[in-house]
């Protein structure tokens, strides 16, 4: 998502005979507070890294293309999203994927990323998980992982040759006591998708089919909560912030209003 800057008009009085920028240090505080950013850890994860799979899917041409995603169970207590879009480049994982605020999108409205956060998101839950990147017929998995130090580290632990289409794999671990949380995570992150993913691991029931429709809204009678969607992401709307003129409708219609990206 291309961000809107804003240009700074600076008025002073006297001259400016010394300044400094401020900086950020690269240290173990600093990376803590980036990985605790989020409030519903579950839904901020499975969001962040749908979101992923679903711009590497448009910048592959396949903007129509379901990605993946493994749903923890007993048996199988992890989660997984896979993608099947442009993969990561070895060289793109260090300068770019575990980079905090790089981001290859913050040119175009065709994708919803922008602050090279969103990749990063599951160290919030977890101190450890992994990457699989298949990348013009090469494939490496990666691990992620706090270091001895505190420090948000990535290595690399295999490469070798495949004829698997290119794509991203990350698979985390999920504690059996946050397993609903993830299954809850997956419907709440996904449901306004264009696009649902195919799951594996468990059932999840998607919406009902919206009771009244235009061209950029829908409306559900079973949802107690109307919703701006951008890219898929659904953002809930504050009621006591909507003027009387629109109060009720927005309160009780059950409202899913589409905005384009940016």
């Amino acid at each position: 998502m291309i961000i809107q800057d804003k240009e700074t008009t600076l008025e002073t009085i006297g001259t400016i005979t010394d300044e400094a920028q401020f900086k950020m240090r690269n240290s173990q505080k600093a990376f803590q507070i980036l990985s605790s950013l989020y409030s519903d850890k579950p839904l901020a994860i499975v969001r962040e890294l749908g979101c992923n799979a679903m711009d590497s899917h448009i910048a592959s041409g396949q903007p129509n293309r379901p990605f993946n995603v493994h749903v923890p169970n007993l048996l199988e207590p992890w989660l997984t999203i896979q993608d099947f879009g442009t993969g990561i480049s070895h060289e793109n994982i260090y300068e770019i994927y575990s980079v905090y605020f790089a981001s290859t999108k913050t040119n175009t409205n065709t994708q919803v990323g922008m602050l090279g956060l969103g990749s990063k998101s599951p160290f919030c839950y977890t101190d450890n998980f992994t990457i699989t990147s298949r990348h013009n017929n090469m494939k490496r998995i990666y691990n992620a992982y706090f270091n001895q130090q505190g420090m948000p580290t990535i290595s690399l632990a295999s490469q070798e040759n495949t004829n698997e289409e290119n794509g991203v794999e990350i698979k985390i671990p999920v504690k059996q006591s946050d397993i609903s949380d993830f299954h809850s995570a997956v419907l709440n992150a996904f449901k306004f998708f264009d696009v649902k993913p195919i799951i594996s691991g468990g059932k999840i029931e998607w919406l009902d089919k919206p009771n009244f429709e235009g061209t950029f809204w829908k409306s559900f009678t079973n949802l107690h909560q109307s919703y701006a969607v951008m890219g898929g992401v659904a953002y809930p709307i504050d009621t006591y912030k909507v003027n009387n003129k629109h109060y009720d409708i927005i309160r009780k219609a059950g409202l899913v209003i589409q905005f384009a990206i940016g």
